[in-house]
């Protein structure tokens, strides 16, 4: 039986084929802001996610999958809403879909069971629960799933299915007069024909009676454990989303971990971690790429997350990016000095205190005094005046107070200088003195390019800005600031940016320019790439231009390494697309439109190769047919073997590569494919079978015909296993 081609429809039908009854209408739309109106067309186009908020009683992993016109298409809380959400787009993508169902060319390539399924039928996210009556999530736990179709009865359905599993059945048989049925393995499906609703229930315990419960709890709405999380990755039902439970996984992964005492932080940042969520999708208007792990109370995080909001700082116009990075604080710092020993082991807190010692001795003050005086938050940024750095100062006084005591030991140097009419507080660090007893140079002018280098010192200029020290090249760049006198509040911009500066680690935020159009237009280049393809011809002209949108000139890109007290994040923000981010512009639509494209034609390219390498091996064996014809003439029986035969690879030519191995089965020649051939040959195996014709022998090509007067003279166990498609037609 041929595998590869049923066991990819097969997966995707059960990815897909999420089952789950419904018993109302869905009324969750993506966008609050549509009107009634425009929320029915965006619905026509896929409808969001359902079953996220009707989770059944112990779920432990949550998995949405976004359909292709879902996550391409569908309005999704951004910018482009109204122009998605408009009578003309949803014209155009229900045409797309259309010619996807009717379009020959695709019927006659094969791919119309799959790509009607992709394209056509599949009307909402594939949502997949782990349900697990431990609340641990492991191989023996049940997987409830739920996804809405474009089908209108349960005939229909079976004919989907059937058309995508001819050849081997995803059911033990059709779904029956109501949409019941049991899956081939374990599990069992139901399709509610009156909302297009259809689900699977599956499992080592899964039952017929336990669907019929599951259905039953999505009657009713209710508060999941997964929903902050989801809040954070993406609000909109369309984009993709995963969530699963730690209980019980992070103390086996803790067990994994080194037991000694060095180790008691990262444990104790296992052993606490709750969840782990993440995926794409939109958060108040800003698209979003997440990782998150949450960890309520685990020490790391106390460390670490910033406690406050970020004072204010002003910039001169909007910033074309903004970079910031939280320190511990004060109270932070002395925590963590104080569990060195619970965290690291015993012992560490003295080395730390021998090291500070030696330091101080050194540079003539406490470095951790240091610390606890600057902080907790640094910044850079380019606005209309030019690049800046800034550096919050707890206590000002006591800086200065640390900086005096070292320009009486290290030399240091802090004055204030005037730069127009800007007071800019200047530090001269000098170079290092190599003219000392670690030096000793063999003569006067060894001795001169010391001193020259040691004059080569580093100069520091800033000003006081409230809470903040604001720092420049030179003074001049300064007193440019101050000349354009800044208004712009820095943190208000930042959280515009949909950048979460307060809890943020460390992560940066900048402008793009002309990122929505560049998406929009490129999203309509796909749309065109895609209608060229399924033979549609869609009005794309009608859709409305970006200036009629009034689409914004400038977009917002950001990277963010988020902490709170309860949870340690990795984020990307975006308007138009991810790519954004790496690019400042482009789209990945245009990306996912090339691979539907070439969904279409790569299949159709693929057997194409492949019919030619299983034609060229046929093509190879005329000479050891004939010579096994002729030893069947001359001594009425076949050789054994291809030894005794005295025939090798070498007989085949350049064509064996495609073949892991070839052998003689009373005088059958079995043809194996190895993993030179295309994918959907390996390990498939091709008979040559002899028959008596006449006074001679002819050869019967897999499952070819063969003359009704001729007469087999083998009977061998191997099966021909190459799908027919893939066989010259001689061969079929």
């Amino acid at each position: 039986m041929s595998r590869s081609p049923f066991v990819r429809r097969a997966l995707a039908l059960g990815l897909a084929a999420g089952l789950l009854a419904a018993c109302s209408k869905e009324t969750t739309t993506p966008v609050a802001a549509l009107d009634g109106a425009a929320r029915e067309r965006a619905a026509a186009i896929a409808r969001p996610a359902w079953l996220r908020d009707r989770l059944p009683d112990h779920t432990v992993a949550y998995l949405r999958v976004p359909s292709i016109w879902g996550w391409l298409s569908a309005p999704n809380g951004r910018v482009l809403d109204a122009a998605l959400a408009s009578q003309a787009h949803v014209d155009a993508i229900r045409a797309l879909r259309q010619a996807v169902r009717e379009d020959k060319l695709i019927a006659d390539s094969g791919m119309a069971p799959m790509l009607g399924l992709l394209l056509a039928d599949l009307d909402s996210p594939v949502e997949i629960a782990v349900v697990d009556n431990g609340e641990v999530a492991n191989p023996t736990s049940n997987v409830f799933a739920s996804v809405q179709f474009d089908v209108a009865d349960v005939a229909a359905m079976n004919a989907r299915i059937a058309a995508l599993a001819k050849d081997a059945p995803v059911l033990k048989a059709p779904l029956d007069a109501d949409g019941r049925g049991e899956l081939a393995q374990k599990g069992f499906v139901r399709f509610d024909a009156a909302n297009r609703r259809l689900f699977v229930f599956a499992g080592m315990s899964a039952s017929a009676s336990g669907l019929d419960t599951l259905i039953g709890q999505t009657a009713q709405t209710r508060p999941a454990e997964m929903a902050a999380s989801e809040r954070e990755v993406d609000a909109s039902g369309q984009g993709l989303f995963f969530w699963l439970k730690l209980k019980g996984i992070n103390g086996m992964a803790g067990a994994y971990l080194p037991q000694d005492a060095s180790s008691a932080l990262v444990r104790d940042f296992v052993q606490k971690s709750e969840s782990v969520a993440g995926g794409w999708g939109t958060v108040d208007g800003h698209g979003r790429l997440q990782l998150r792990l949450r960890a309520p109370q685990a020490r790391l995080l106390g460390y670490f997350a910033p406690n406050a909001p970020l004072p204010a700082l002003k910039t001169a116009g909007a910033p074309q990016w903004a970079a910031s990075l939280h320190l511990p604080d004060a109270q932070q710092w002395q925590q963590l000095v104080d569990q060195l020993d619970t965290d690291f082991g015993p012992g560490t807190r003295a080395k730390f205190d021998a090291a500070k010692s030696d330091a101080t001795a050194k540079l003539g003050i406490d470095p951790l005094e240091l610390l606890r005086r600057i902080g907790p938050a640094v910044v850079a940024f380019e606005d209309d005046a030019g690049s800046y750095s800034a550096l919050q100062v707890s206590d000002r006084a006591a800086l200065y107070q640390l900086l005096e005591q070292l320009g009486g030991k290290r030399g240091w140097r802090h004055d204030t200088i005037r730069s127009g009419t800007t007071d800019v507080h200047h530090l001269h660090i000098p170079g290092t003195d190599l003219d000392g007893a670690s030096a000793t140079p063999a003569d006067a002018q060894s001795s001169a390019w010391m001193r020259l280098y040691a004059r080569l010192g580093s100069h520091l200029y800033w000003v006081e800005d409230g809470d903040w020290l604001v720092f420049g090249s030179v003074p001049q760049a300064l007193a440019d600031r101050a000349a354009a006198r800044p208004a712009t509040d820095l943190a208000g911009w930042q959280k515009g940016q949909g950048y979460d500066a307060p809890g943020s680690l460390l992560g940066v935020t900048a402008l793009t320019r002309g990122a929505q159009r560049t998406g929009y237009y490129a999203y309509l280049g796909g749309l065109q790439l895609v209608a060229d393809a399924v033979g549609a011809k869609p009005d794309l002209a009608s859709l409305p231009s970006a200036s009629e949108l009034k689409l914004p000139l400038q977009g917002a890109v950001g990277i963010a390494l988020e902490a709170r007290p309860d949870f340690l994040g990795l984020s990307l923000q975006y308007d138009a697309t991810p790519l954004d981010a790496l690019s400042g512009g482009g789209s990945m639509t245009t990306v996912a439109a090339a691979a539907i494209v070439a969904a279409v034609a790569l299949p159709a390219y693929q057997d194409y190769t492949a019919r030619a390498q299983v034609a060229s091996v046929v093509a190879a064996t005329g000479e050891l047919k004939t010579y096994l014809a002729e030893h069947y003439i001359a001594r009425g029986n076949f050789p054994d073997s291809l030894d005794e035969a005295d025939v090798g690879e070498t007989e085949l030519g350049e064509i064996s590569k495609y073949l892991e191995n070839f052998w003689i089965e009373d005088g059958t020649i079995v043809l194996q494919f190895g993993d030179e051939a295309t994918a959907g040959l390996k390990e498939q195996t091709l008979t040559l079978t002899p028959y008596q014709l006449g006074t001679g022998v002819v050869w019967r090509c897999g499952n070819g015909a063969v003359d009704d007067a001729a007469q087999p003279l083998s009977g061998p166990e191997t099966a021909t296993t190459v799908p027919d498609k893939l066989l010259p037609a001689a061969c079929r």
